[in-house]
């Protein structure tokens, strides 16, 4: 069985994985976001956020999200 553990650059696919994977975390296991019918959370980054994501062969086990300094100095917009 092959244990390593690869670093990839997020597909489209795993963007799908990545917001629902957040959702379960922060709105159903932590309560720090309102359960979403939809069962995805986003993230005001998102657009400039670069994803990668932790694979054990084909099972993802986990992902990182890097926010460039562009994009962290921009103003939030949201109230």
């Amino acid at each position: 069985m092959d244990h390593a553990l690869h670093l990839r650059t997020a597909t489209p696919s795993d963007h799908d994985w990545i917001h629902e994977l957040r959702h379960r975390v922060y709105a159903q296991e932590l309560g720090q976001h309102p359960v979403n019918p939809s069962g995805r959370l986003g993230d005001g980054l998102d657009g400039d956020n670069v994803y990668l994501v932790a694979a054990r062969g084909d099972t993802r086990i986990g992902f990182v999200s890097l926010t460039p300094p562009w994009a962290a100095a921009t103003p939030s917009t949201s109230t």
